[in-house]
């Protein structure tokens, strides 16, 4: 799922490793909007499990560098959609600057940044969350293979796969149909000879 402004899916929910890699590889746009509504954004993306039986675990691994406000009532919106789904939250901050706080060591009640309130808002949460701030491309797969590591369970899917291939029938019946205007082809030609 990406966003900005709006959420756009970029995949459903699938276990193909190499059309996640694409999807992800997809998302690689520069850099994004100036305005971010995250809260639309997780609240795509949490919902992606509705409707679904639970049969593994759930995570999201929200990728931002933050900057988003969320107002009371989204607060209970969002909490209570991660709690009724059993999500767990993974936020790895993009830290833009040398100047961008360290949400680690940001005290209790110092919501001076909207990285800030929003990491105090998601270690407010009753469902798991874990923060994971990068700086540079190393940091960043460093905090993926640990989010790899902890949700490294089997996770069963339902996919629909076609019964089999019925290309060798079309091509079979397009084979005929070019062999029979062929012939009317030449059956036309005789006619006017």
């Amino acid at each position: 799922m990406m966003f900005g402004t709006s959420p756009l899916r970029v995949m459903p929910l699938t276990r193909d490793k190499q059309a996640v890699e694409s999807a992800v590889a997809s998302t690689g746009i520069g850099r994004g909007m100036p305005d971010t509504r995250l809260d639309r954004g997780l609240l795509a993306a949490i919902g992606q499990f509705d409707q679904r039986d639970y049969n593994g675990n759930r995570v999201i691994v929200l990728v931002s560098d933050g900057g988003a406000r969320l107002d009371a009532p989204m607060h209970a919106r969002i909490a209570a959609s991660l709690a009724r789904n059993r999500i767990t939250l993974y936020f790895i901050y993009i830290r833009s600057s040398a100047n961008s706080a360290d949400l680690n060591a940001i005290k209790p009640g110092d919501e001076s940044s909207e990285e800030a309130a929003l990491h105090r808002y998601f270690q407010s949460l009753k469902t798991p969350y874990r923060l994971y701030q990068t700086d540079d491309s190393g940091a960043m797969a460093a905090a993926l293979a640990d989010i790899d590591a902890q949700q490294h369970f089997p996770v069963s899917y339902l996919e629909r796969v076609p019964a089999g291939s019925h290309s060798t029938l079309c091509f079979a019946v397009a084979l005929a149909g070019c062999a029979l205007l062929l012939a009317l082809r030449f059956a036309v030609l005789r006619n006017w000879s």
